[in-house]
């Protein structure tokens, strides 16, 4: 297989929970299971935590990215996961202003997804790390 092929299959997880995301927006889960955006949340962010990481890891070992100090390497991928954290709420946000939708529910609402979805970064780095110990 081809290695850029072999690149794409990281993006998997990341599409079954933007799927879910999409069914459970389309079925108005998220407004009768109230609940149920906390673990999409964490799951989005260990998601995208793993996807970072593993395409960091992917590009050191092909040498574009060069040896790095391990905490910077955290510093680096955590910073990825919270820019794509910030631009998602926006986005959240200007749809809800364009189409009156209203799926954030306040600055609170807004606050505890990005928490969740921070901390779940660092847990999908960690879980990457873990499998990948020599990298």
């Amino acid at each position: 297989m081809n290695n850029n092929n072999h690149l794409w299959r990281f993006f998997t997880f990341p599409i079954i929970a933007l799927i879910i995301h999409l069914i459970l927006s389309v079925t108005r889960a998220y407004k009768t299971i109230t609940w149920i955006d906390i673990p999409m949340h964490l799951i989005g962010g260990i998601t995208i935590g793993m996807l970072y990481t593993k395409i960091l890891f992917r590009f050191r070992k092909k040498e574009h990215l060069g040896r790095i100090n391990k905490k910077l390497f955290f510093l680096f991928t955590i910073s990825l996961v919270a820019l794509t954290i910030l631009t998602w709420e926006f986005l959240e946000f200007g749809i809800d202003n364009l189409l009156n939708i209203h799926t954030q529910s306040g600055l609170t609402d807004t606050m505890v997804d990005m928490f969740l979805s921070f901390i779940g970064g660092i847990s999908g780095y960690y879980l990457v790390k873990k499998n990948n110990h020599n990298q």
